[in-house]
């Protein structure tokens, strides 16, 4: 169903053989443009009641079966002092094609809604999802007008890119997106840590009432680098404890094989096999090699040192892994987890000291130099007692330089 404000037809002068006959269709489609003039006289004519002025204005010309049909629809133009198109007009242009539901949702509400809202067809394409700008709708006396954030709610499940929530559904099972945001999350928080300190640290506190363990000359100053070891997979076997000692890997797939579903799918993965193997840097092609049409090429983002073990490696594609691996077991990401562990970490060190530059999610950088001089442990004495912390009931290592 399209919605025009009007239309009109331009043509040639056809030529008469008798030039002064003037039958009011001389012109090239001038019979249509009676036919349509008397049509539309017809629908001003008609005898259905005026109700409201809603689609003034607006005219609209119904193509195909719909719901409500179409004698309806232009009952209801008349009604609310619209106009009904019977032809359609040849050139359409930029004219919206909406649902029939525009219609029949205005007159229901008793106001002229927002076409957008009942396009069936945008601008929109897979790879450039729609920007959802908020609709306020103008607010009636005595209401109150709608907020934007209610006015522009997102529904359905997401499909493909042109889906309202792709983005952020692709965002939020994204490991690289959750790395770089807990980075700047717990910068933050580094920061809110010592804004709201009282200058008191727990954790040093418990060191100093042992009193000093050791005299040992220390350096000036202690930069220590700690960074949780093979983080994805130790905060996945929290809830996995069967797996602990096996090769695990943390990605998307389930399986090293893809689906055989897409008739399509080997013409497209060959595809993308040629594309990925040209933007490898020179000597590196061999990561593909070993992979067919039927292999996962979903990432390993973390690997267990058994997976190595056998030849596994960070960042290579899961059906690769299997091939060497074949008792490879995989488990989904736990971004929860892997939040709740960093907090645990960032917050133990916080204890002991706010001289911390954060990183990541699992990497820290800790100026302990004031630690080491007040309790008098050494470098290798603070590592082991750091990684006796909260965190040490979640079965994870700390690594340290």
């Amino acid at each position: 169903m399209g919605k025009t404000a009007g239309c009109s037809r331009r043509g040639r002068t056809k030529k008469s053989n008798n030039e002064d006959e003037d039958n009011g269709f001389a012109a090239w489609g001038g019979y249509m443009e009676a036919k349509k003039a008397k049509l539309l006289d017809q629908f001003h004519s008609s005898e259905v009641e005026k109700i409201s002025d809603i689609f003034k204005g607006v005219a609209i010309h119904v193509n195909g079966l719909t719901k409500p049909p179409a004698d309806e629809l232009k009952k209801s133009m008349a009604a609310h002092g619209g106009v009904f198109h019977m032809y359609q007009i040849k050139h359409l242009g930029t004219v919206p094609i909406v649902k029939p539901a525009w219609i029949s949702d205005s007159i229901a509400l008793g106001k002229l809604l927002d076409y957008r809202r009942y396009l069936l067809y945008t601008n929109q394409s897979i790879t450039q999802p729609k920007i959802g700008f908020p609709v306020i709708e103008k607010a009636a006396p005595g209401e109150s007008a709608p907020s934007a954030s209610t006015a522009n709610q997102r529904r359905g499940p997401t499909k493909t890119a042109a889906d309202p929530k792709f983005l952020e559904e692709f965002y939020n099972n994204s490991r690289l997106h959750l790395i770089s945001t807990l980075g700047a999350e717990f910068k933050q928080l580094v920061g809110q840590m010592r804004d709201k300190s009282d200058g008191r640290f727990p954790g040093k506190e418990k060191l100093l009432a042992k009193g000093k363990i050791s005299t040992h000359v220390l350096p000036s100053s202690v930069i220590m680098h700690i960074d949780m070891d093979c983080f994805f997979v130790s905060v996945g076997l929290r809830n996995h404890p069967e797996l602990r000692g096996q090769p695990v890997a943390i990605t998307h797939a389930r399986s090293g094989q893809i689906s055989n579903n897409c008739p399509e799918r080997t013409a497209s993965r060959e595809q993308e096999f040629a594309l990925y193997a040209d933007r490898l840097p020179e000597g590196t092609t061999s990561r593909v090699a070993t992979i067919d049409v039927n292999s996962s090429m979903s990432e390993i983002a973390s690997c267990s040192y058994e997976a190595r073990k056998c030849g596994v490696r960070n960042g290579m594609f899961l059906g690769q892994a299997v091939k060497l691996c074949p008792e490879l077991k995989t488990l989904p990401y736990d971004f929860e987890g892997y939040k709740e562990v960093s907090n645990t970490l960032y917050k133990t060190i916080a204890s002991y000291t706010l001289d911390i530059e954060a990183v990541s999610c699992d990497e820290m950088y800790v100026d302990v130099s004031g630690i080491l001089q007040e309790t008098g442990l050494t470098v290798e004495e603070w590592a082991t007692h750091i990684r006796g912390g909260n965190y040490r009931d979640y079965r994870m290592s700390l690594l340290h330089g």
